[in-house]
């Protein structure tokens, strides 16, 4: 159900905890400052923690598709390297004002959720593709 806390210790560039029962991240999460790549598709993740931007400010490809997602924290649009964000498959409606900031975005996976609107300037983000 949840990360053991002593996971956090670990030098890791790359994560991957998809398909398992996972209902959150744990606090102790945000020590892990190299990661790169963080994937926790599949689980039962129901809010990202406001934690997780301020630990992962080096993160680039960051997926959480298939969880059970209401909202996104603001504090996601401190993650400035992030370049590939991946949310489908979840219950979004509203996304965050200050996704406006994630100028190295290249791409966007916002499928099979229930979006209301999007935040004026996501959709004109530069390096955005897709």
């Amino acid at each position: 159900e949840a990360l053991p806390h002593d996971l956090s210790q670990l030098c890791l560039w790359d994560l991957d905890l998809s398909h398992n029962a996972l209902q959150r991240l744990p606090d102790s999460f945000h020590s892990m400052t190299q990661l790169k790549r963080l994937v926790i598709d599949g689980n039962r993740i129901k809010d990202l923690p406001p934690s997780l931007a301020e630990c992962c400010l080096t993160i680039d490809f960051f997926s959480a598709s298939k969880n059970a997602l209401a909202t996104i924290p603001p504090a996601v649009g401190k993650l400035a390297l992030l370049r590939i964000l991946k949310l489908s498959d979840n219950s979004i409606r509203i996304l965050p004002r200050a996704m406006r900031a994630m100028r190295s975005l290249t791409s966007i996976d916002l499928e099979r959720n229930e979006l209301e609107s999007l935040p004026i300037g996501v959709c004109t983000l530069p390096a955005v593709t897709s």
